[in-house]
């Protein structure tokens, strides 16, 4: 590329300089605005509650029965699922770190393929192996010789101990998403300085690896204990057989049902609130202090080199976690009944049937998907607008969006449902709509829609951020210099070069929403039930053959989803025909 001229050198030198300091301009501060009222107005909202009438509320906390026991079991849940994890993530890093060329990318990929099963359908999906009692790969399990003798188990998937393993599985992949970006940023370089000197490979690892990891581990596992912390499916599922509760399956039962109780529901969720605000500030303080000890280096292999055998530990952990409850799942949607012996005359799709036929499956299924496409093309707007302000503005508005746009992360799902019910449904902004406007977002699709936008906001905008951190400012310049609008010079120069970015972060945000189910639970109404909702109410009324085909078409639609945004994704610019005519006119 020739370079620019003296005098355009100097004009895009100010033009950059007037970008990085758009905190002097109203438009950071405005876009700080919308998001501190998307993200923060309903939980203080919320929070407000329970001070209307503090005296009454604390009473009634007092009397809630087994409340430090549910206190309890939510931090055996968080930080349980959070060591198993991060362990099991770390191994897994250290094996993609190992591996590469395609091997390498292979190893990435599957890596996070649990993902795509909802984890609600695969707590469901392992329900159905392990139940005490009827579970599929229980009563296989009791045929062995020195098994026979038991009439359940040997598994119990309703114990708090299964729980905790269950809920940790689903968050590996989100464990390994740091940690194998931290392994990626340290230089090898070091790790064969070591060996050099006489470490071993053991003492590399906790002497040279393990400090330079430092910043990934803390910064991931602290999001993963906040996601532990606010964990809702498999303890809703599993707990309630045996009467094991946390924090937000008591939230769900003091709010899912009339009469709700949202001051004694805000009161018990304080503590997370505050929990999560803090933990938010702190990983941000530890890893900006941790910085300093990250080192990178370029065109070199890691110290052990390439080695295609640590793919097998990688492909057995997906196997492990994708494989058995997706043939649960199966099992019992060919099935009579949930339990019925395993026999190839007995089984039909009955129950696809039946879902099919159904027109509030049908509404359900259909809801899913639109909500779900809806929410990611506004949360893609939102993000790409949040992470350009992020990464090239400076000032305060800048660090007020930083700050707040992580806080969803931290906060549970179903108190960020129970916080935009009270807030835009309830609250002061649904009165002023219906009084000047008539709008009622009561039961509507728009409630749901807006809480979808909040809960992945922060996926979509670290996504967006790490692409525009890789674009150089001064293409953004160049465009401003030829006479482009800030506006255009976005639309023009970065969004094409970002679209490998916003189409992994439109499959992430896509893939999260399908099988949404914490906050849908208390914001749909009779004409927005979705997908994930439908599932839980034919699992509590015991129609499992139907449970396991709705929690198979959930899979399908997290898939669909996928290849689609990846077909769009893959193709170049003649994947279009009139793009091909004109190309091969040309």
């Amino acid at each position: 590329m020739a370079e620019l001229p003296a005098f355009g050198v100097a004009r895009s030198t100010g033009v950059m300089a007037s970008l990085r300091d758009g905190a002097s301009s109203a438009a950071p501060w405005v876009l700080a605005g919308i998001v501190c009222l998307l993200v923060l107005y309903p939980l203080i909202e919320l929070m407000r509650q329970p001070f209307a009438d503090l005296p009454k509320v604390w009473q009634q906390a007092t009397q809630l029965p087994s409340l430090w026991r549910i206190l309890w079991n939510t931090v055996v849940l968080a930080f349980g699922s959070m060591f198993l994890a991060v362990l099991v993530a770390m191994v897994l890093a250290w094996c993609r770190a190992n591996m590469t060329g395609k091997t390498g990318a292979a190893a990435q990929v599957i890596s996070i393929l649990p993902m795509v099963v909802p984890p609600l359908a695969g707590v469901i999906g392992w329900a159905f192996l392990m139940s005490p009692s009827v579970g599929y790969l229980n009563v296989l399990l009791r045929k062995l010789p020195f098994l026979d003798t038991l009439q359940e188990g040997p598994f119990d998937i309703y114990s708090l101990s299964w729980i905790v393993i269950i809920t940790g599985i689903y968050l590996i992949p989100y464990a390994f998403v740091f940690l194998q970006a931290g392994l990626a940023n340290i230089d090898p370089r070091l790790e064969d300085a070591a060996r050099s000197a006489g470490s071993g490979w053991w003492g590399t690892q906790f002497r040279i690896v393990l400090p330079l990891l430092r910043p990934a581990l803390l910064y991931g596992g602290g999001v993963v204990a906040l996601l532990a912390l606010g964990q809702f499916t498999a303890p809703l599922l599993l707990g309630r057989t045996k009467g094991i509760d946390v924090i937000t399956t008591q939230l769900y039962r003091l709010t899912g049902a009339p009469p709700a109780n949202y001051p004694l529901a805000a009161f018990i969720a304080l503590p997370i609130v505050l929990l999560a605000l803090a933990g938010v500030a702190a990983q941000r303080s530890a890893l900006k202090g941790g910085l300093r000890f990250v080192m990178t280096g370029k065109g070199t292999a890691r110290a052990r080199g390439h080695n295609a055998l640590l793919m097998l530990p990688i492909i057995l952990y997906s196997f492990m976690l994708v494989i058995p409850p997706i043939i649960g799942l199966v099992i019992v949607s060919l099935s009579p009944f949930w339990g019925a012996p395993l026999a190839l005359e007995s089984m039909s799709l009955a129950a696809f049937a039946e879902v099919m036929d159904s027109r509030a499956s049908v509404d359900a299924v259909m809801n899913s998907i639109k909500y779900s496409a809806i929410a990611t093309v506004c949360c893609l707007v939102l993000s790409l607008m949040v992470a350009f302000v992020a990464t090239r503005t400076r000032g305060a508005a800048r660090a007020v969006i930083d700050y707040v746009v992580n806080v969803p992360i931290a906060v549970p799902a179903i108190l960020f449902g129970m916080a935009i019910f009270v807030s835009f449904a309830l609250g002061p902004i649904m009165q002023f709509l219906r009084t000047s406007f008539g709008i009622r977002l009561y039961g509507s699709s728009s409630l749901i829609v807006l809480a979808y936008v909040i809960l992945v906001l922060p996926h979509g905008t670290r996504m967006v951020m790490s692409g525009i951190a890789q674009i150089n400012p001064q293409l953004e310049a160049a465009a401003r210099v030829a006479g482009s609008t800030l506006a255009g010079a976005v639309a023009r120069i970065m969004v094409p070069l970002l679209r490998r970015h916003l189409a992994s972060a439109a499959m992430l945000m896509f893939i999260l929403l399908s099988h949404e189910f914490a906050a849908s639970s208390l914001l749909f109404g009779p004409n927005t039930q979705v997908l994930s909702t439908l599932l839980y109410g034919q699992w509590d009324t015991g129609t499992y053959p139907k449970v396991a085909a709705l929690a198979l078409i959930m899979v399908a639609i997290a898939l669909a989803g996928i290849s689609l945004i990846a077909l769009l994704d893959s193709g170049r610019a003649d994947w279009r025909p009139w793009r091909r005519t004109r190309n091969a006119a040309g």
